[in-house]
Protein backbone atom coordinates (compact mmCIF):
# COMPACT_ATOMS: atom_id res chain seq x y z
CA UNK A 1 0.00 0.00 0.00
CA UNK A 2 1.34 3.40 -0.90
CA UNK A 3 -0.18 6.77 -0.07
CA UNK A 4 1.27 9.83 -1.83
CA UNK A 5 1.61 12.96 0.27
CA UNK A 6 0.81 16.03 -1.83
CA UNK A 7 1.06 19.73 -1.06
CA UNK A 8 -2.70 20.03 -1.47
CA UNK A 9 -3.17 17.83 1.61
CA UNK A 10 -1.46 20.42 3.73
CA UNK A 11 1.82 18.58 4.03
CA UNK A 12 4.74 20.64 2.84
CA UNK A 13 7.86 18.97 1.61
CA UNK A 14 10.63 21.29 2.63
CA UNK A 15 13.81 21.42 0.64
CA UNK A 16 16.73 23.07 2.31
CA UNK A 17 19.15 23.55 -0.51
CA UNK A 18 22.84 24.09 0.04
CA UNK A 19 24.73 24.52 -3.19
CA UNK A 20 28.48 24.23 -3.16
CA UNK A 21 30.27 25.00 -6.41
CA UNK A 22 33.29 22.73 -6.49
CA UNK A 23 36.30 23.86 -8.48
CA UNK A 24 37.75 21.51 -11.08
CA UNK A 25 40.72 20.66 -8.86
CA UNK A 26 38.44 19.51 -6.05
CA UNK A 27 36.13 17.68 -8.40
CA UNK A 28 39.06 15.80 -9.86
CA UNK A 29 39.92 14.58 -6.38
CA UNK A 30 36.48 13.53 -5.21
CA UNK A 31 34.22 13.20 -8.22
CA UNK A 32 35.70 13.06 -11.70
CA UNK A 33 38.53 14.38 -13.83
CA UNK A 34 38.56 16.89 -16.64
CA UNK A 35 38.96 15.34 -20.06
CA UNK A 36 40.15 16.87 -23.33
CA UNK A 37 37.43 18.17 -25.61
CA UNK A 38 37.26 16.74 -29.09
CA UNK A 39 38.38 19.03 -31.95
CA UNK A 40 38.01 22.24 -29.96
CA UNK A 41 38.95 25.42 -31.83
CA UNK A 42 40.18 28.23 -29.55
CA UNK A 43 41.09 31.47 -31.38
CA UNK A 44 43.18 34.07 -29.55
CA UNK A 45 42.13 37.70 -29.76
CA UNK A 46 45.79 38.68 -30.20
CA UNK A 47 46.10 36.51 -33.33
CA UNK A 48 42.96 38.09 -34.82
CA UNK A 49 44.40 41.57 -34.27
CA UNK A 50 47.81 40.57 -35.58
CA UNK A 51 46.44 39.00 -38.77
CA UNK A 52 44.04 41.87 -39.53
CA UNK A 53 46.59 44.59 -38.76
CA UNK A 54 48.54 43.45 -41.84
CA UNK A 55 45.71 44.87 -43.97
CA UNK A 56 46.14 48.27 -42.32
CA UNK A 57 49.82 48.65 -41.31
CA UNK A 58 52.91 47.69 -43.28
CA UNK A 59 53.95 44.17 -42.15
CA UNK A 60 51.32 44.41 -39.42
CA UNK A 61 51.50 45.04 -35.68
CA UNK A 62 53.52 42.99 -33.22
CA UNK A 63 54.18 42.74 -29.46
CA UNK A 64 50.43 43.07 -28.94
CA UNK A 65 49.04 43.48 -25.40
CA UNK A 66 45.26 43.28 -24.97
CA UNK A 67 45.07 43.64 -21.18
CA UNK A 68 42.93 46.80 -21.49
CA UNK A 69 40.32 45.07 -23.65
CA UNK A 70 37.59 43.74 -21.35
CA UNK A 71 34.98 41.20 -22.44
CA UNK A 72 31.44 42.27 -21.61
CA UNK A 73 27.88 40.95 -21.83
CA UNK A 74 29.25 37.42 -21.58
CA UNK A 75 26.76 34.58 -21.22
CA UNK A 76 26.62 30.89 -22.07
CA UNK A 77 23.07 30.39 -23.30
CA UNK A 78 21.36 27.05 -24.10
CA UNK A 79 20.20 26.72 -27.71
CA UNK A 80 16.83 25.04 -28.15
CA UNK A 81 15.34 22.38 -25.91
CA UNK A 82 17.64 19.85 -24.21
CA UNK A 83 17.60 16.12 -24.70
CA UNK A 84 16.18 14.58 -21.53
CA UNK A 85 16.84 11.09 -20.19
CA UNK A 86 15.10 10.04 -16.96
CA UNK A 87 16.57 7.40 -14.66
CA UNK A 88 14.92 5.17 -12.07
CA UNK A 89 13.96 6.83 -8.75
CA UNK A 90 16.79 7.46 -6.33
CA UNK A 91 15.75 6.80 -2.74
CA UNK A 92 17.22 9.33 -0.33
CA UNK A 93 16.09 7.85 2.95
CA UNK A 94 13.21 6.84 5.20
CA UNK A 95 11.59 7.20 8.60
CA UNK A 96 10.18 4.14 10.38
CA UNK A 97 7.03 4.12 12.50
CA UNK A 98 6.05 0.93 14.38
CA UNK A 99 2.80 0.63 16.35
CA UNK A 100 3.29 -2.18 18.91
CA UNK A 101 -0.06 -1.59 20.59
CA UNK A 102 -3.44 -3.18 19.95
CA UNK A 103 -4.98 0.14 18.89
CA UNK A 104 -4.58 2.27 15.77
CA UNK A 105 -2.37 5.24 16.52
CA UNK A 106 -1.38 8.49 14.85
CA UNK A 107 2.38 8.65 15.18
CA UNK A 108 4.83 11.41 14.35
CA UNK A 109 7.74 10.58 12.07
CA UNK A 110 11.25 11.91 12.47
CA UNK A 111 12.38 14.57 10.01
CA UNK A 112 15.42 13.58 7.98
CA UNK A 113 17.73 15.21 5.46
CA UNK A 114 19.88 13.68 2.76
CA UNK A 115 22.39 15.03 0.25
CA UNK A 116 22.32 14.63 -3.49
CA UNK A 117 25.08 15.88 -5.80
CA UNK A 118 24.07 17.34 -9.15
CA UNK A 119 26.81 17.62 -11.80
CA UNK A 120 27.20 20.03 -14.71
CA UNK A 121 29.75 19.39 -17.48
CA UNK A 122 30.43 21.84 -20.30
CA UNK A 123 32.68 21.55 -23.34
CA UNK A 124 33.82 24.35 -25.62
CA UNK A 125 33.68 23.57 -29.35
CA UNK A 126 34.48 27.03 -30.71
CA UNK A 127 36.03 29.40 -28.17
CA UNK A 128 38.17 32.50 -27.76
CA UNK A 129 41.13 33.41 -25.56
CA UNK A 130 42.63 36.71 -24.52
CA UNK A 131 45.05 38.22 -22.02
CA UNK A 132 41.93 38.98 -19.98
CA UNK A 133 40.21 35.70 -19.17
CA UNK A 134 37.07 35.13 -21.23
CA UNK A 135 34.13 33.31 -19.65
CA UNK A 136 30.36 33.43 -19.37
CA UNK A 137 27.75 32.39 -16.83
CA UNK A 138 25.55 29.41 -17.65
CA UNK A 139 22.27 29.84 -15.74
CA UNK A 140 21.01 26.37 -14.89
CA UNK A 141 17.43 27.65 -14.61
CA UNK A 142 17.50 28.06 -18.39
CA UNK A 143 17.47 24.25 -18.52
CA UNK A 144 15.79 23.07 -15.30
CA UNK A 145 14.63 24.86 -12.16
CA UNK A 146 16.52 24.11 -8.94
CA UNK A 147 14.24 26.31 -6.85
CA UNK A 148 16.99 28.94 -6.53
CA UNK A 149 18.96 30.82 -9.16
CA UNK A 150 22.22 28.96 -9.68
CA UNK A 151 24.85 29.20 -12.38
CA UNK A 152 28.26 27.84 -13.33
CA UNK A 153 31.05 29.66 -15.12
CA UNK A 154 32.14 28.42 -18.54
CA UNK A 155 35.66 29.35 -19.63
CA UNK A 156 35.65 30.09 -23.36
CA UNK A 157 39.38 29.41 -23.59
CA UNK A 158 39.48 26.00 -21.93
CA UNK A 159 39.63 23.08 -24.36
CA UNK A 160 39.02 20.54 -21.58
CA UNK A 161 35.61 19.42 -20.35
CA UNK A 162 34.73 21.61 -17.38
CA UNK A 163 32.81 19.89 -14.57
CA UNK A 164 31.28 21.36 -11.45
CA UNK A 165 29.33 19.69 -8.64
CA UNK A 166 26.35 21.24 -6.85
CA UNK A 167 25.50 19.64 -3.55
CA UNK A 168 21.82 19.77 -2.68
CA UNK A 169 20.23 18.97 0.70
CA UNK A 170 16.65 17.64 0.65
CA UNK A 171 14.62 17.57 3.86
CA UNK A 172 11.54 15.45 4.53
CA UNK A 173 9.75 17.13 7.47
CA UNK A 174 8.24 15.40 10.47
CA UNK A 175 4.61 14.46 9.85
CA UNK A 176 1.67 12.67 11.45
CA UNK A 177 1.00 9.18 10.10
CA UNK A 178 -1.87 6.84 11.00
CA UNK A 179 -0.34 3.43 11.81
CA UNK A 180 -2.73 0.45 12.29
CA UNK A 181 -2.37 -1.69 15.42
CA UNK A 182 0.63 -4.03 15.33
CA UNK A 183 1.90 -2.69 12.00
CA UNK A 184 4.77 -0.59 10.64
CA UNK A 185 4.71 2.31 8.22
CA UNK A 186 7.58 4.03 6.46
CA UNK A 187 7.96 7.58 5.16
CA UNK A 188 10.15 7.24 2.06
CA UNK A 189 11.76 10.20 0.26
CA UNK A 190 12.98 9.95 -3.32
CA UNK A 191 13.87 11.99 -6.37
CA UNK A 192 14.40 11.27 -10.05
CA UNK A 193 17.96 11.61 -11.45
CA UNK A 194 17.56 13.18 -14.88
CA UNK A 195 20.18 13.92 -17.54
CA UNK A 196 19.82 17.07 -19.64
CA UNK A 197 22.14 17.62 -22.62
CA UNK A 198 22.28 20.19 -25.36
CA UNK A 199 24.17 22.96 -27.14
CA UNK A 200 25.46 26.26 -25.76
CA UNK A 201 25.95 29.61 -27.47
CA UNK A 202 29.04 31.24 -25.94
CA UNK A 203 28.48 34.99 -26.25
CA UNK A 204 30.71 37.94 -25.43
CA UNK A 205 31.84 41.30 -26.89
CA UNK A 206 35.23 43.04 -26.93
CA UNK A 207 35.92 46.75 -26.95
CA UNK A 208 38.71 49.04 -25.84
CA UNK A 209 42.32 49.79 -26.62
CA UNK A 210 45.45 47.70 -26.85
CA UNK A 211 49.19 48.29 -26.97
CA UNK A 212 51.36 47.21 -29.90
CA UNK A 213 54.43 48.07 -31.95
CA UNK A 214 54.55 48.58 -35.70
CA UNK A 215 57.50 47.87 -37.95
CA UNK A 216 58.00 51.50 -38.91
CA UNK A 217 58.30 52.62 -35.27
CA UNK A 218 59.43 49.49 -33.43
CA UNK A 219 60.92 51.20 -30.38
CA UNK A 220 57.71 52.69 -29.00
CA UNK A 221 54.50 50.90 -28.08
CA UNK A 222 51.48 52.72 -29.47
CA UNK A 223 47.82 52.67 -28.45
CA UNK A 224 45.21 51.31 -30.88
CA UNK A 225 41.46 50.78 -30.72
CA UNK A 226 40.44 47.19 -31.46
CA UNK A 227 37.23 48.09 -33.31
CA UNK A 228 38.97 50.77 -35.36
CA UNK A 229 41.79 48.46 -36.49
CA UNK A 230 39.47 45.57 -37.36
CA UNK A 231 36.89 47.72 -39.16
CA UNK A 232 39.62 49.33 -41.27
CA UNK A 233 40.96 45.86 -42.08
CA UNK A 234 37.46 44.74 -43.07
CA UNK A 235 37.15 47.63 -45.49
CA UNK A 236 40.33 46.36 -47.16
CA UNK A 237 39.00 42.81 -47.55
CA UNK A 238 39.96 41.07 -44.30
CA UNK A 239 37.69 38.25 -43.13
CA UNK A 240 37.12 37.52 -39.46
CA UNK A 241 37.38 33.91 -38.19
CA UNK A 242 34.21 31.91 -37.56
CA UNK A 243 32.23 33.22 -34.61
CA UNK A 244 33.52 36.82 -34.82
CA UNK A 245 31.65 39.83 -36.19
CA UNK A 246 31.90 43.61 -35.99
CA UNK A 247 28.97 45.45 -34.43
CA UNK A 248 28.77 48.94 -35.92
CA UNK A 249 26.09 50.14 -33.48
CA UNK A 250 28.05 49.26 -30.33
CA UNK A 251 31.54 49.59 -31.82
CA UNK A 252 32.46 46.16 -30.49
CA UNK A 253 33.97 42.95 -31.76
CA UNK A 254 31.25 40.40 -31.01
CA UNK A 255 31.93 36.73 -30.51
CA UNK A 256 29.44 33.86 -30.60
CA UNK A 257 31.09 30.53 -29.99
CA UNK A 258 29.62 27.09 -29.47
CA UNK A 259 29.75 24.44 -26.80
CA UNK A 260 27.82 21.59 -25.25
CA UNK A 261 26.52 20.79 -21.79
CA UNK A 262 25.45 17.72 -19.84
CA UNK A 263 23.65 18.15 -16.53
CA UNK A 264 22.65 15.36 -14.16
CA UNK A 265 20.12 16.70 -11.66
CA UNK A 266 17.84 15.22 -9.04
CA UNK A 267 14.30 16.45 -9.69
CA UNK A 268 10.75 15.73 -8.50
CA UNK A 269 11.66 15.35 -4.83
CA UNK A 270 8.74 13.89 -2.89
CA UNK A 271 7.86 11.67 0.07
CA UNK A 272 5.22 8.99 0.43
CA UNK A 273 3.93 6.58 3.09
CA UNK A 274 4.23 2.84 2.49
CA UNK A 275 3.98 -0.41 4.48
CA UNK A 276 6.96 -1.96 2.65
CA UNK A 277 10.37 -0.50 1.95
CA UNK A 278 11.86 -0.36 -1.55
CA UNK A 279 14.61 -2.93 -1.97
CA UNK A 280 17.16 -0.11 -2.23
CA UNK A 281 16.57 0.86 1.41
CA UNK A 282 17.17 -0.99 4.67
CA UNK A 283 14.95 -0.56 7.73
CA UNK A 284 18.07 -0.16 9.88
CA UNK A 285 18.93 3.00 7.93
CA UNK A 286 15.59 4.70 8.62
CA UNK A 287 15.39 7.70 10.92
Amino acid sequence: MSINIERSNGVRLQRARAFVAVAIGAVAAVLMTASPAQAATITSLESVIEDHSKFVYWAGLWDIHTGFITPKESAAVPVGAPQVVTSAPYYLGCAKLTNSTSLNQTMKSNAFSRRFTNTVSTTVTTGVSSTTKVSGDFKLSNVVSFGVEESVTVSYENSNTQTEALMEIHTAPSQNVLVPAGQTRYVVASLTPTTYSGTLSLNTAFSGRFLARDHLRPIVQNVYDVYDVLSRAKSKGAKLPAGFSLNASTKTLDFKGTGTYTMVAGVNFHAHITDTLPSELSATSCA
